[in-house]
């Protein structure tokens, strides 16, 4: 594989959310970043896990986390 076309991304989590309110999703232990979600579409910021290891995602949209 060459170097040009490896993603630094070594997992990735897509979730949906068709409900018309906030959905809290549980996520895998560690550091996730959104890489989009209903706000915004090319971000990299870190997502933001609840104490028990949950994201909300906002109604009718849905969220990319990588790690």
């Amino acid at each position: 594989t060459s170097k040009d076309t490896e993603s630094k991304w070594k997992e990735l989590f897509i979730v949906f959310n068709a409900s018309d309110k906030a959905e809290l999703v549980p996520v895998s232990d560690g550091s996730w970043f959104v890489l989009a979600d209903g706000m915004e579409t090319d971000c990299c910021k870190a997502a933001e896990i609840t104490a028990d290891g949950k994201v909300e995602v906002l109604p009718c949209s849905g969220m990319i986390l990588a790690r």
